[in-house]
């Protein structure tokens, strides 16, 4: 029910109202950093499945002997813009083709599935990079932490510091972060707690839990970098319900 409610709105809704969808590559970004991955790796490739890469990061259609000619150069490019942590640089800075992708999603599924049988160490390394924020404890960033000033702004909004502005100081030197928390807490977390509700009162309790662990099983699929906050942010608000839940469970069994 819950699916069938996200694809109407994301799909008649959205059209009905003018809002744009969200471009085709954003759904790929793990596929494509395996595919990456397998190039920049020097991985198991055919001649043909580089002309195939070729197709998808190329801005025009080429003939055949040129395809072949800059085919060497498209795998150079690869290369020199895959990053293991970051989808973006292969979808915005690599040339890669999103209407070609949109139009022949299909086949690029299936050099995706091809490419994995050809280098499936590879593509789990790389697929561990990817997503490497959300499970490893060890690791944590700055991307899209806590900003304190406008990023990227294409409206023309001015940040103004009101009390330095007033009063002759600021709080930014407070909520401005020095040390970063790893987006992977917010996923050990409600596992744990789930197991632990699971295991002292029942099974079903895990259900109580499918939406933040969802958000996190979203990310390790489709997540385009592997490190940032504001993706998991969900969850760092629901963390007192991990302690109210027990306490709940428990008064109910002492019932």
């Amino acid at each position: 029910m819950t699916l069938a409610i996200i694809c109407l709105i994301q799909g008649p809704v959205y059209n009905w109202t003018g809002i744009e969808q969200t471009a085709v590559a954003e759904n790929f970004g793990i596929p494509l950093q395996q595919i990456g991955a397998a190039v920049a790796y020097d991985g198991v490739i055919t001649e043909e499945q580089k002309s195939t890469i070729n197709n998808f990061m190329s801005f025009a259609p080429l003939s055949s002997l040129i395809i072949i000619l800059i085919g060497i150069g498209v795998m150079q490019n690869i290369k020199e813009h895959y990053s293991p942590m970051l989808a973006d640089n292969l979808k915005w800075y690599a040339g890669l083709n999103e209407q070609y992708l949109l139009d022949h999603t299909s086949e690029f599924l299936q050099l995706w599935a091809a490419l994995l049988r050809q280098n499936p160490f590879i593509y789990v390394k790389a697929y561990l990079m990817e997503t490497l924020g959300f499970w490893n404890v060890d690791v944590s960033g700055d991307v899209a932490y806590v900003q304190t000033f406008i990023w990227n702004d294409n409206y023309g909004i001015v940040q103004t510091d009101y009390f330095l502005k007033w009063f002759g100081f600021s709080f930014q030197h407070f909520v401005t972060p020095r040390h970063f928390i790893s987006c992977a807490w917010f996923f050990w977390f409600f596992f744990i707690a789930a197991w632990f509700c699971m295991k002292h009162y029942s099974w079903k309790t895990v259900f109580l839990f499918l939406p933040q662990l969802g958000v996190w099983a979203t990310l390790m699929i489709a997540t385009p970098v592997a490190i940032s906050l504001r993706y998991i942010a969900s969850n760092m608000f629901t963390l007192p319900f991990v302690i109210i839940l027990p306490i709940l469970l428990e008064r109910k069994e002492w019932r």
